[in-house]
């Protein structure tokens, strides 16, 4: 089968193109000669493009008042929401390192409606969820998420679900497979 997306070889690169993939690299604290996976070999294919979604992502690991935690949370129920092979691949290990409940991510995974110990959890994962499937926030979802995050927060959050939904479009329109050995984690089909 024909891959809908093969990356520019690095001699062949841009300098736009180089500089953009050596940026990545470097925030992602990858070597400059490593292949850049995910959706970031296609965005070095539009280096302004992917210069600012690289930004934007920088901005949410680095720079957002949500913790780590929430923003992984946010994050697989934006992969799962979009069944992104590869964005759930990548971010299970971070959510289970930055303290998201395995029983958790697996309701998220399963489909089912998680337990949540923290309440700032909850909202975010009702938030995001709600968002996502009815493109739309009903007033209690939206004002439990303002009242524990604050406006700040939740005008984050969007920003979030947005980059990751570009993110997880760019992983599912261009086919990015998972890396050799990993386990698919949605098998099923549509």
């Amino acid at each position: 089968m024909k891959k809908r997306f093969v990356a520019t070889p690095s001699q062949n690169l841009t300098t736009e193109q180089a500089e953009l993939q050596a940026l990545i690299a470097e925030s992602r604290n990858l070597s400059p000669q490593q292949a850049l996976e995910g959706p970031f070999g296609p965005w070095t294919e539009s280096p302004e493009m992917g210069q600012h979604l690289s930004r934007m992502g920088v901005f949410h690991r680095y720079n957002s008042c949500l913790n780590r935690q929430q923003i992984e949370l946010a994050i697989l129920v934006t992969a799962k929401f979009w069944r992104a092979k590869f964005e759930w691949w990548a971010h299970k290990p971070m959510a289970m390192a930055a303290g998201v409940p395995t029983d958790v991510i697996e309701a998220i995974h399963k489909g089912t409606l998680p337990i949540f110990p923290d309440a700032r959890d909850a909202a975010i994962y009702h938030f995001v969820l709600e968002l996502h499937e009815q493109h739309h926030l009903t007033t209690p979802i939206f004002e439990r998420a303002a009242e524990l995050l604050g406006q700040q927060g939740v005008i984050e959050l969007v920003g979030l679900c947005g980059y990751y939904t570009t993110v997880s479009m760019t992983l599912n329109a261009l086919e990015i497979g998972l890396p050799d050995g990993a386990e698919d984690p949605f098998p099923e089909p549509l």
